[in-house]
């Protein structure tokens, strides 16, 4: 019988396991004898609730973000009272940094917390440029931020970077990052990657005078000659004499990469890079 099958399932061992059954058991309609924090294959809303809420109160991280976001499939005011007074725990810094963006994401899916959610983010400081994505700092899943470096056709991260040795030329090496800089610029650098360029990663705009255009990073500059590493043409080396123009360019990675992914993306992408040796 399904019921008993999820109630195994929630004793499971393997995390992955009681994280299906935590979202299994919100979406279909308390089975007897079912294990604490399990949450009910039948029963209403405020079974589902208090099931979660138990979960979010005792299971691990990873298992806490997911009831957390399993609360957008409950239904009513005391779904709504539940998430909201999560969010002003949040507002008070009393939520941990791994379930930050969990709170936010489920306020901001309730039409009862709406207008809360959008006057935090209009409070946000604008003088900071990576306000909006400071609760993507922590809790992420490394192996799906590698996911999303190694096969997310839309970002291409290993095309242009290394991670010891392996991949492409265009970005720096990560491999060791965390040790060289902080989570805040690893996030940075994602969401604006032109606020601060890697050392030996700048580049250049070339208009030769045959008009021709050029654009990468520098890999060499001498009087005689400049030598670009460009995403489009590869290796190139241009004589000084043929160069018309030149102009100092943006970022390999262009602004706007982070509109290609999620802030549950964005968060797991950091986590792995912060994991890198």
């Amino acid at each position: 019988e399904f019921p008993a099958a999820l109630d195994a399932a929630a004793k499971d061992p393997d995390e992955e396991v009681r994280k299906t059954a935590t979202r299994l058991g919100v979406q279909t309609p308390p089975a007897a004898g079912r294990p604490a924090g399990a949450v009910p294959a039948r029963g209403g809303a405020g079974d589902k609730l208090a099931a979660l809420a138990a979960v979010i109160a005792n299971g691990t991280i990873p298992e806490k973000q997911n009831a957390l976001a399993s609360i957008a499939g409950i239904d009513g005011r005391a779904a709504d009272e539940f998430v909201g007074r999560w969010f002003d725990d949040f507002l008070g810094g009393k939520v941990a940094p791994e379930l930050r963006l969990d709170v936010v994401e489920a306020a901001s899916k309730r039409a009862a917390l709406k207008e809360r959610v959008a006057k935090y983010e209009a409070g946000l400081d604008p003088k900071d440029d990576i306000a909006k994505w400071r609760v993507c700092l922590a809790g992420g899943s490394v192996d799906e931020g590698r996911k999303i470096f190694l096969e997310r056709a839309e970002v291409s991260c290993v095309r242009c970077h290394k991670i010891n040795g392996e991949g492409g030329e265009v970005g720096p090496e990560l491999g060791g990052i965390i040790t060289r800089q902080t989570r805040d610029y690893i996030l940075q650098s994602i969401v604006h990657p032109n606020a601060s360029i890697a050392a030996g990663f700048e580049s250049a705009l070339v208009t030769l005078k045959n008009n021709t255009t050029y654009a990468g990073v520098i890999k060499s500059d001498t009087a005689e000659e400049l030598e670009l590493n460009s995403p489009e043409d590869g290796p190139l080396k241009i004589k000084k004499s043929d160069i018309k123009a030149r102009e100092k360019g943006l970022s390999g990675m262009p602004e706007g990469f982070a509109d290609q992914l999620t802030r549950v993306d964005l968060r797991n992408l950091v986590e792995f890079l912060a994991s890198l040796k």
